[in-house]
């Protein structure tokens, strides 16, 4: 199997899509997330109650120059809260620091996924 480069078009979804209203969204961009999230306000604030469900690696937060937890705090300045951590078939409202412990028992590639909304 060989490799290929292929050049894609990206914008943000409030520029692509300017009159889309969601109920749900899922991230899974590897350490982007917060990018798409700062891309999409105004479609979120558009839709009557979204709900997103975006993963958060610290690994690759920090791969990306981001301290995990002040992205986990910029959610919320966003209106992003109160922040879920999916847990099986269950959402479970955690402060920051226990969602970076709960991480970090998964050693370097140890990830959540968070259930936000507006």
């Amino acid at each position: 199997m060989s490799a290929a480069t292929i050049l894609a078009a990206a914008g943000d979804l409030d520029s692509v899509l300017p009159g889309a209203v969601f109920d749900l969204v899922k991230i899974d961009v590897q350490g982007y997330e917060p990018d798409v999230l700062q891309g999409m306000m105004a479609t979120l604030a558009r839709s009557p109650a979204p709900v997103v469900v975006a993963e958060f690696w610290p690994a690759a937060l920090r791969d990306r120059g981001l301290e995990p937890t002040g992205v986990l705090r910029g959610y919320a300045a966003l209106g992003l809260g109160p922040i879920g951590v999916q847990i099986g078939a269950d959402v479970q409202v955690l402060d920051p620091i226990d969602i970076m412990r709960l991480c970090a028992g998964g050693g370097e590639a140890g990830q959540v996924n968070l259930v936000l909304g507006l």
